[in-house]
Formats: structure tokens, sequence, C-alpha cells
């Protein structure tokens, strides 16, 4: 099939990529909300050019045919304006969210840019930190690999070696031989503990099942990452409106009333009602269980020091800049560790099987 671009698309600050038949097949979860993107950007720039909404979406489905076209179309021609019509599943969940507040106080072509904004900052952060994650991870599934290959195939095969020319395995064979056995187990029971839990968390988190949540913030070595999660999403949107010149209270009030469907509803709420008793904010985050230290020490500042400062965009660049040291901090520490295993298993094996197998061929 031959695809020809209009004159229209030549204006276009997204390049053009004909659509492909496989691209959701072959490309993946990642690439499919790049389409996403792609499709936005799209319809933001051509909305912002003053093109209307139906020759708009008609001009995105020729530069790429996105799933969410056909049912935004078919929502406008039901009745529907375009900003309910874009609240479609098929686009990133998190993007859905900001949009619905950001088109609550601007226009749809700025709500879009607003939202992809912070909604490409969270992703780019996830991206790394995935990246970050993905040598770790590949280090444990080798060691599970290797332990389940010595447990399973090597050891037995050595054992029966060992039997054939009227030998016993060595004492350290044994205590090695059970060891290994034991490292499968472990790692096995440890994954699965930590997917269990981070899956209750998020399930709750979606289901807004806030005394689970609670629960987690108990437990020291967790409660400074839900602090930080919830931190960072709250300065999100709360910086997005300081900076323009909107007040703390109002700010919240906004937020609490265009944010029903968000995880920090709790967070929002429980402020929310307490400026309302007539509690000063500046007093009500503080000790907050749900914010982190940095947070309230630069709010605090801000306060008093506003037309200097500006906003709080000081916190979300630290905050991103403290997650990548953690995960940097995590494979520093790790890595070696599992490569220290690997060295000890190779050790051991070399002078349990190797050595007694060495002798066993010199006295034949």
């Amino acid at each position: 099939m031959n695809f020809t671009v209009s004159p229209i698309l030549a204006s276009l600050t997204v390049p053009y990529t004909p659509p492909s038949s496989t691209f959701l097949s072959t490309s993946g979860f990642l690439v499919f909300f790049s389409f996403s993107i792609l499709f936005l950007e799209n319809l933001s720039n051509l909305l912002e050019q003053g093109y209307g909404i139906e020759e708009t979406l008609l001009i995105c489905k020729d530069i790429n045919d996105h799933p969410s076209i056909d049912t935004i179309l078919q929502k406008i021609y039901d009745g529907e304006n375009l900003t309910d019509a874009l609240l479609d599943p098929h686009l990133p969940p998190l993007f859905i969210e900001f949009f619905t507040f950001f088109s609550m106080r601007s226009t749809i072509s700025d709500a879009i840019k607003n939202s992809l904004k912070i909604y490409n900052e969270i992703y780019s952060m996830k991206k790394k930190l995935v990246a970050q994650m993905t040598y770790p991870l590949i280090l444990i599934v080798f060691l599970l690999f290797f332990s389940l290959f010595a447990t399973f195939i090597l050891f037995p095969k050595v054992t029966t070696l060992f039997s054939s020319f009227g030998m016993n395995p060595s004492l350290s064979f044994t205590i090695l031989f059970f060891i290994i056995r034991l490292i499968p187990i472990l790692i096995i029971g440890l994954l699965s503990a930590l997917i269990a839990s981070c899956v209750y968390f998020l399930i709750s988190l979606k289901k807004k099942k806030f005394w689970i949540i609670e629960r987690y913030l108990k437990v020291p070595l967790l409660k400074k990452y839900i602090q930080k999660y919830f931190t960072f999403k709250f300065c999100l949107y709360f910086n997005e409106l300081l900076e323009d010149h909107i007040d703390s209270n109002t700010i919240i009030t906004m937020l609490n009333e265009s944010m029903s469907q968000s995880d920090i509803k709790i967070v929002l709420y429980e402020i929310y009602i307490r400026l309302k008793e007539g509690e000063q904010l500046e007093n009500i985050i503080d000790g907050f269980p749900y914010f982190d230290h940095l947070f309230v020490s630069m709010y605090k500042m801000f306060l008093k020091n506003p037309d200097q400062i500006g906003s709080m965009r000081g916190y979300l660049d630290i905050s991103q800049e403290q997650i990548t040291y953690a995960v940097n901090k995590f494979t520093k520490f790790f890595v070696p560790i599992v490569y220290g295993f690997v060295a000890f298993f190779v050790i051991t094996i070399y002078i349990a099987v190797i050595i007694p197998m060495m002798n066993v061929i010199g006295d034949i």
C-alpha cells in the first residue's frame, strides 16, 4: 500500500511514520505508548494551528492510524465534546488522569501539551529505572538457573560418577550441594514475596484501599519509597498551579475537586478537610505521613521567600536525582554480591568436584 503525505503534514513537528499492520504485535507495550504520544502531540499541534476537531482527527488518522481515533470520532458524531471523547481506554491511563485535571482550566491543545509534559517526565524516569534495574535482574535470573542446573543436572551426575568408582562424595561436596539446593528456594521465595507485595500494593492503590497503604507506611523499609511516590505525584500537580501564581489553599481546593479518580485523592482530601477546619497548610504538611521530609522543608523555605524561589520545581528535580542515585547505589551494591556468589560456586565446585575427579583419574 502506498501512503501520501498531504502538505498539511509538513507543518507538523513530529515526523511522519506510516502505519504498520504488525505494529502492536511486534513492537510491544512501550512502543504502543510512544504511538499514543505521537498521536496526542499531532492532535495538540493541529488544534493549536486552528484546524477543526473533525479534520484534525482525520489528519491524525492519515499520519498514524491509532486505535483511539475511530472511537473518538464516533463519540464526537454522537454529540460528545472532544474533552470527554479523549477519555479513551486506548490512551495511557496516567495521561488521562493529567488531561482530566488540565482540561478543567485551559484549552484542549494546552491541556494535551501540559499533560504530555508531565507524562513524559514520569515516563522518562520509569525508562531510566527499568534500564538500570535490567542488569541486576539478569544476574538474579542467571544465579537462579545456575543453581537449578547444579541441583538437578550437574550434582546428580557427579554423584553417580563417584558411585561408579566406589567413592563417597566428600564433605565439601555434600555441603555445597545442600547450599545450592537452598538458593533457588530462597530466590523464588523472596521474588514471589516481593512481587506479591508489590501487586497487592498496586491493587490497593488502584482501588483506593488506603487503610492497606497505611499499613505499608508502618514498614520502615517501604515508608520512604511510598512517601516519595505520593509526594512526587502531589508536587507535580501542586507545582503546575503554583507556577500560575495561584495561592496554596486554592490549589488544594481545586485539586480536591478535580482529582476524584487519582490515587493521591486520599492525600488531597485529608489536607482539604483539615484546611476547612482552620489549620494552616504549613502545619498540616509538617509531619503529614504521606509526605517526605525534603518536600516539607523545601515548602517551608518557599513560604518564607515565594517571590525569589517561585515554585517547587527544585523538589521535583532533586527527587528525580535521588531516585536515580538510589537505584545506582543498589546496583553497585548488588552486582558485586552476585559476582561473589558466582565466584564462590565456581571455586567450591572446583574444590569439591574437579579435584576429587582428577585424583580418581590419576589413580587409574
